[in-house]
C-alpha cells in the first residue's frame, strides 16, 4: 500500500515538474531597451534586421549605414545593438519602430511596428529610409524579429 502511495507521489511530482518547465518556457518578461537613433533618412536602402555583437561590427555598421555626428560608445561586454531598416520608400509617411522586446528562457522577441501612409495622407515627395536602432543588455538567447 505504501509503495502505491509513493508511486502516486512520484508520478505527481514528475507531472508537476513537466508543467512548471513548460510554463517557464512560455512566460515572457519585458526587456528594457534604449533607443540609439530613430529616423527616416539614412544611406541603408535594403529592408534588413541586424544583431550587432562586437565593437568591430558596430564600427563597420556605422561607417556603412549611419551618419552619426558622434557615434555613441557601446560596452559590448554587457550590451548588444539591434537595428531594423524598412528599406527605401518613394515618399515620406513611412515609419519603423521597435515597440517592445520580451524574453523567456529560450528566446528574445523583438516586436516591430511598420507604418505606411494612407492614400489620403499628405507626405513629402522624397526618398526615405526608415530605421530604428536600440541597445539592450547582452543575453544568450536566440533573437527573433517579428514585424507587424
Amino acid at each position: 500500500m505504501k509503495s502505491c502511495y509513493l508511486g502516486y507521489i512520484l508520478v505527481s511530482l514528475i507531472a508537476s515538474f513537466s508543467i512548471v518547465s513548460v510554463l517557464i518556457s512560455v512566460i515572457e518578461f519585458n526587456v528594457y531597451f534604449e533607443t540609439i537613433d530613430i529616423g527616416g533618412s539614412c544611406v541603408h536602402r535594403e529592408r534588413r534586421d541586424y544583431i550587432i555583437l562586437t565593437q568591430q561590427e558596430w564600427d563597420d555598421f556605422i561607417k556603412s549605414y549611419c551618419s552619426f555626428s558622434e557615434a555613441p560608445d557601446i560596452d559590448f561586454s554587457s550590451n548588444i545593438v539591434l537595428a531594423v531598416f524598412m528599406g527605401e520608400k518613394v515618399s515620406g509617411g513611412y515609419r519603423i519602430e521597435i515597440m517592445n522586446i520580451s524574453e523567456n528562457v529560450v528566446l528574445t522577441r523583438v516586436y516591430i511596428r511598420e507604418t505606411s501612409p494612407s492614400p489620403d495622407d499628405l507626405v513629402t515627395c522624397a526618398l526615405t529610409q526608415p530605421y530604428h536602432i536600440v541597445k539592450i543588455n547582452r543575453n544568450p538567447r536566440i533573437i527573433v524579429f517579428i514585424h507587424t
